[in-house]
């Protein structure tokens, strides 16, 4: 009994790993590093060949692909951020036939943005840094004379969103792992000089004022 559960457990594990590799087509966006399964419909074909290269050079050379019935697969993982060139080869009907197209792989797998919208996502970048700097030298100045109140707080807390929004945007539509990083560790910086901070001096301001008046 338990040997059979192991051999059940064995063959569904064995076949998510199909099932989990996405099928890849012509211009179709793909992900660095994951798994995707190249594709030729052929009934008649005895074998299929494929090449796979790329600007860097060639990656795979005239493998084989697995007949499946009428389709013929292979799976695939690129782990470079270019375009990916296939070509291939079998025989239809008895005769010597090609076929060939082309996938680009992208750090997010989406497709890499216009130039309108670096341009874009550059001019929202600048301007928030810019506020971003503006709202935190605002609140050292209130917050040394202890006088931040709800508004200092909400300037800083809404520059640290914008930031956070900017990112979640860039994981989505621009696709560069570089930036994405920068603008974490821009958050992770912005959680305490915008946000832990301002309520800090918030509280601070809230305890001393009534004290400095009095005396």
């Amino acid at each position: 009994m338990d040997k059979k559960v192991i051999l059940l457990m064995f063959l569904f594990m064995f076949s998510l790993s199909f099932i989990s590799a996405e099928q890849i087509g012509e211009r179709q966006p793909a992900e660095i590093n994951k798994a995707y399964t190249i594709s030729q419909p052929c009934a008649s074909c005895t074998y299929i060949n494929i090449s796979v290269f790329t600007k860097d050079g060639v990656i795979l050379n005239n493998v084989p692909m697995t007949d499946n019935g009428s389709t013929w697969t292979y799976t695939f993982t690129p782990t470079s951020s270019l375009r990916h060139d296939v070509n291939g080869i079998g025989d239809i009907n008895g005769i010597d036939d090609s076929f060939a197209f082309y996938f680009e792989v992208t750090d997010n797998g989406k497709a890499q943005p216009d130039g309108t919208v670096v341009i874009v996502f550059l001019i929202a970048f600048i301007i928030i840094v810019l506020f971003g700097i503006y709202s935190v030298l605002k609140m050292l100045g209130v917050a040394v004379q202890l006088e931040a109140d709800i508004v200092d707080v909400a300037l800083n807390i809404g520059a640290y969103l914008a930031v956070f929004a900017l990112y979640v945007l860039s994981t989505q539509y621009l696709g560069n792992l570089l930036i994405e990083d920068i603008l974490l560790t821009i958050i992770k910086f912005a959680w305490i000089t915008h946000v832990l901070l301002p309520l800090i001096a918030l509280a601070v301001s809230m305890i001393m004022n009534p004290i400095k008046i009095a005396r």
